[in-house]
C-alpha cells in the first residue's frame, strides 16, 4: 500500500494543467472487461489473494482518478500485471485523429539536451577518444534515427540513446529510446522503451557497428551525416517473411519469423515450391526465432515433414461470454483463409451461442494421424529463442513429440496457456485493451505461461550466428 501511496503524491505533482482522457473511467472499464470476460480471471483471481487483488485495485483506481493520459498507461498495465499474462495488455490505437493526443501524452518522456547538430559537432570535436559505441545509429526500418552518448557523470559505464529523428508523433527529438551498461568491453542493453514507450530489458547481441535485439529490430551504426549507407531500409511487414534456401546437399533451412494469418500464403507456397527438395534433402533446419505468434493455420503444412508418431493436440476451452462472442467469435470471414475453414468458424460460433454464460470446451483434446512418416527430411533441428510465444509455442509442442526433432537455442517466452486474443476500444480513444478469451486444457496441470519451453540444446547468447552453429552440428554437412 505504501508503495501506490507515494506514487499517488507524485502524480498529483506532476499532473498536467489539462488532461485528453478520463483515466479513472478507462481504469473502471478495464476492470469490468477483464473480469466479466478474460479467460483467465476465474483461475487468478483465488480466495487465498482476492484481498490482496481487492487493494490492489482500489489503490491504482485512487491512482487513475488523479492521472494524466501519459501517466495513464502506465497505472493501467501496473494493474494488468498482477495477471501475469503476456497476451493481456493496452495498447496505443495508432490513428491520425489521435496523433495530436498521442504526441501530448508522450511528450513528458526522459529528454537529453541534444540537438542533431550539437551532436554531430560532439562526434566530430571527440573523434579519437570517443567509444565504440558512441555515434549515429538507425534502426532497420529507417524510421528512427539517434545518438547514442556516454552520459556526462562519474559512472562512464552509462550511455543514452536518444532521438535525433523519429515519426514526430511517438517519439520527438531528444527523447531517450535507449539506455546501455558498459562492463569490460561488452554492452548490455538496461532500458529500451517501445514505440508506445514501453519500458523493456530485451536481450540483445551488441557488436561496434550492430544492435540485434529480435523482434525490437536491428539497429545499424551509420557514419555521422550519411544516410545510412551500407545497408537498404526492410518494412517491419518484409521482416517478417518466410524465406527458404538450401544450406548444401545435407541441410535446408526455413526461417518462419512470423505466423500472422497474412503469411500463411507464402508459408504454403515455400513448402509447395520446394517440396521435391524437402524429400531429398537430409536434415530440414528451421528457424523460428522471434516468432511471436499468429495463427496455427500457418504451420499446417509443414507437419507432415517432422511427423514420426502420432501428435497429441490439446484443445481449449472458451470463455463464453455475450461480449466475447460478439466481438470476436463472430467474426468469421478472414481474408487468406479458405471457405471450408470459414464454414468451420461460422458452425463453432453457433456452437457458442447455445452455451452462452459457460466455459465451454469448444476444441475438445485431439490426435493428429497422418498415413505415415516420410523419410525425408530425416532431422529437423528447430532453433528458437525468448520471443518465440502464442502459437510458436504451439507448433513447437507438436513438433517436440516428433523423433525427427530437435530443439535448439534458448527457452522461449511462455505465452500459450491463455490465448485468442479480443481487442477492444476504451473509453479514451487512443488506447485499446487485449484479453484472451480462451484457456488451454492443459491447464492446471501443465502450465507454460511465464516458463516458456526448453530447448534440448542450449545456445549461449555469445555466439553470434545460431543458423551456422546448428548447421556445423550436423555430422553430416
Amino acid at each position: 500500500m505504501k508503495y501506490y501511496v507515494t506514487l499517488f503524491l507524485l502524480l498529483t505533482y506532476n499532473a498536467l494543467q489539462g488532461q485528453d482522457c478520463n483515466c479513472g473511467q478507462d481504469f473502471r472499464f478495464m476492470v469490468q472487461k477483464v473480469q466479466q470476460n478474460y479467460a483467465g480471471y476465474d483461475d487468478k483471481v483465488t480466495p487465498s489473494n482476492q484481498q490482496r487483488f481487492a487493494e490492489l485495485t482500489d489503490s491504482l483506481l485512487q491512482v487513475a482518478e488523479q492521472s494524466n493520459t501519459y501517466q495513464c498507461l502506465g497505472v493501467l498495465r501496473t494493474w494488468l500485471r498482477f495477471f501475469r499474462d503476456l497476451h493481456m495488455n493496452v495498447f496505443i490505437k495508432e490513428d491520425t485523429s489521435n496523433y495530436d493526443i498521442i504526441r501530448r501524452a508522450f511528450r513528458q518522456a526522459e529528454t537529453v539536451a541534444e540537438s542533431p547538430e550539437t551532436f554531430t559537432a560532439y562526434l566530430a570535436r571527440n573523434a579519437p577518444a570517443l567509444d565504440t559505441i558512441e555515434g549515429i545509429w538507425e534502426d532497420e526500418t529507417k524510421i528512427y534515427r539517434i545518438g547514442i552518448k556516454k552520459e556526462q557523470q562519474e559512472d562512464s559505464t552509462l550511455f543514452s540513446g536518444f532521438i535525433l529523428r523519429a515519426d514526430s508523433i511517438f517519439w520527438l527529438p531528444g527523447q531517450i529510446k535507449m539506455k546501455l551498461r558498459k562492463t569490460g568491453d561488452n554492452y548490455r542493453i538496461i532500458a529500451f522503451y517501445t514505440r508506445d514507450h514501453t519500458l523493456l530489458l530485451p536481450p540483445a547481441t551488441i557488436t561496434g557497428t550492430t544492435i540485434h535485439m529480435g523482434i525490437y529490430g536491428v539497429w545499424h551504426k551509420v557514419v555521422s551525416g550519411d544516410n545510412g549507407a551500407g545497408y537498404t531500409a526492410v518494412s517491419a511487414a518484409r521482416q517478417r517473411e518466410p524465406v527458404f534456401r538450401v544450406l548444401d546437399k545435407n541441410n535446408c533451412l526455413l526461417t518462419m519469423p512470423s505466423f500472422g494469418l497474412a503469411y500463411k500464403p507464402m508459408i504454403d507456397s515455400l513448402i509447395r515450391q520446394n517440396a521435391d527438395i524437402l524429400a531429398t534433402t537430409r536434415r530440414l533446419i528451421i528457424d523460428l526465432r522471434n516468432n511471436s505468434g499468429g495463427s496455427v493455420l500457418c504451420f499446417e503444412n509443414i507437419l507432415p515433414y517432422i511427423y514420426t508418431r502420432p501428435i497429441v493436440t490439446r484443445g481449449s476451452r472458451v470463455r463464453a461470454t455475450p461480449e466475447n462472442i460478439r466481438d470476436y467469435y463472430s467474426i468469421t470471414e478472414y481474408p487468406n483463409v479458405s471457405d471450408s475453414m470459414k464454414a468451420v468458424f461460422r458452425k463453432e460460433l453457433a456452437t457458442l451461442q447455445q452455451h452462452v454464460g459457460e466455459y465451454f470446451n469448444l476444441w475438445p483434446d485431439d490426435t493428429i494421424t497422418l498415413p505415415a512418416a516420410r523419410k525425408y527430411p530425416a532431422r529437423v533441428a528447430i532453433i528458437i529463442n525468448g520471443n518465440c510465444a502464442s502459437s510458436a509455442e504451439m507448433f513447437l509442442l507438436k513438433a517436440k513429440q516428433s523423433s525427427k526433432v530437435t530443439l535448439y537455442g534458448a527457452h522461449t517466452m511462455g505465452a500459450v496457456d491463455y490465448t485468442d486474443v479480443l481487442a477492444t476500444p476504451m473509453p479514451c480513444s487512443i488506447f485499446v485493451l487485449r484479453y484472451p478469451t480462451s484457456s488451454s486444457n492443459r491447464l492446471p496441470d501443465e502450465p507454460l505461461d511465464n516458463l516458456g519451453i526448453v530447448p534440448d540444446v542450449l545456445i549461449s547468447e555469445d555466439i553470434p550466428d545460431w543458423v551456422e552453429e546448428v548447421w556445423k552440428s550436423d555430422p553430416g554437412k
